[in-house]
């Protein structure tokens, strides 16, 4: 074996030992996008996830039943709804179990069909589940509808007006109302078939069920 050859061989070996080398001090691969601080990456990837809706939990959420006690509201005309404050004025009358089950229900299902719990619509933004026009309470209005400091309170006035129905102190509806009626009171004859449609799939009733027949009053 020549000289020339042997040199060849030993250049070889060589630079086989100084790859080896470098690849054992490489640092580990990562994907090309991975950043620190929980910025998407194929190693660590946070998809955004889509706005939860009202469905009994988070922001969104409705409380057990408990009177509240708001400041009177600046407001002179309160629309087709009545002003939720203060509670210890309405009168509110005791009701069973089973009645004060179908009052929430019924709450839920108005819910339902004024968009609450859809990000972006008015009645979310305003906390105002019933998006309901009651003056304001401290907390200013949204196209004219009352912004409560929180969901809860909002949740309570819904259950509150249902309750002053129930008592008969509401000048705007009474339990003899069918569920066609209240819709067209209810959203000042705007859209009142939609309204009607999605409440009374929600609780399963005709349209032309009465609030008493459903309520159990």
């Amino acid at each position: 074996m020549g000289p020339f050859l042997l040199l060849v061989l030993f250049g070889i070996a060589g630079l086989a030992t100084w790859l080896a080398l470098k690849a054992k001090q490489a640092p580990p691969a990562t994907a090309p996008d991975h950043t620190q601080g929980g910025k998407y990456s194929l190693l660590h990837p946070t998809v955004p996830q889509p706005a939860k809706l009202a469905d009994g939990t988070g922001d969104t959420a409705a409380p057990p039943f408990a009177p509240l006690a708001l400041r009177a509201p600046t407001a002179i005309d309160f629309g087709t709804h009545d002003p939720p404050i203060p509670t210890a004025s309405y009168d509110l009358p005791a009701i069973s179990e089973n009645v004060e089950m179908r009052v929430e229900q019924l709450g839920h299902a108005i819910a339902k069909a004024e968009g609450f719990g859809i990000p972006g619509t008015l009645p979310t933004r305003a906390r105002n589940p019933g998006d309901m026009k009651l003056g304001d309470i401290g907390n200013g209005l949204l196209n004219g509808k009352t912004i409560f400091a929180t969901a809860q309170d909002g949740w309570i006035a819904l259950f509150n007006q249902i309750r002053r129905i129930i008592a008969g102190n509401s000048r705007y509806y009474t339990v003899d109302d069918s569920f066609s009626q209240m819709a067209a009171t209810w959203t000042g004859n705007d859209s009142p078939q939609s309204w009607a449609n999605t409440v009374t799939a929600e609780l399963r009733v005709s349209q032309s069920t009465t609030l008493r027949s459903f309520l159990g009053v």
